[in-house]
């Protein structure tokens, strides 16, 4: 993960999964925390309904 200096809020994020027969896949998302539900304060939401907005997100690249 990757933070833009000049926009703390805004993310490079690598996501690398492999899977038996196909091998490695890489995909590189350019992601926001903008808008999400601040969720610090929670100490645990294990037994109980959460609502939470998540930031928006884009895949930039993706290779197999």
């Amino acid at each position: 993960m990757l933070a833009f200096p000049d926009d703390p809020e805004r993310y490079l994020v690598l996501e690398r999964t492999w899977v038996a027969g196909s091998g490695y896949k890489i995909r590189l998302y350019d992601t926001t925390t903008r808008g999400a539900t601040d969720v610090r304060a929670i100490d645990s939401s294990a037994g109980q309904p959460v609502v939470a907005r998540v930031g928006r997100s884009g895949a930039l690249v993706e290779t197999a």
